[in-house]
């Protein structure tokens, strides 16, 4: 068995689709780097602990059903480059938290029941190159900082 504290990435490929929820164990993968669990069946909410992984660059859950709002320790990945949090069944608002992710280049959290105003915070992720908020029950404008 491998340490989860070196382990640096989770990936599924091909027709291995994730099923099942994720653990609040999570917490203990420190190390990972990149975490690609899309396009599968995972079910629950995402567990807060998953802020304990700060050296993540990269994190994709899209086309899941996992359920709940995004956690407002997500604003603890200040290493993220890339975070997919779309066609999933996530509700309530995008925490202000998100703000702090000041390093992504991705964020796509369309096709959800995200609801609320975009926060203004999100107007600090200045080196967003793709944001996707469509499909969802968001209300007011993307932050003027961030359009080009």
């Amino acid at each position: 068995d491998k340490d989860p504290s070196t382990t640096k990435k989770i990936e599924f490929k091909g027709n291995k689709n994730p099923t099942g929820t994720i653990p609040s164990e999570i917490g203990a993968f420190t190390a990972l780097t990149e975490m690609n669990i899309g396009n599968g069946e995972m079910k629950g909410k995402i567990p807060p602990e998953i802020g304990k992984l700060r050296n993540l660059e990269s994190l994709v859950l899209s086309l899941n059903s996992l359920t709940g709002s995004v956690p407002r320790e997500i604003g603890d990945l200040t290493s993220l480059k890339m975070l997919h949090l779309d066609n999933l069944l996530l509700t309530k608002s995008i925490p202000t938290e998100m703000g702090r992710l000041t390093g992504l280049t991705e964020l796509f959290l369309h096709s959800n029941k995200l609801t609320g105003a975009i926060p203004s915070e999100l107007g600090k992720l200045l080196s967003i190159n793709h944001l996707r908020v469509d499909r969802t029950d968001l209300t007011g404008m993307i932050p003027r900082e961030l359009e080009q």
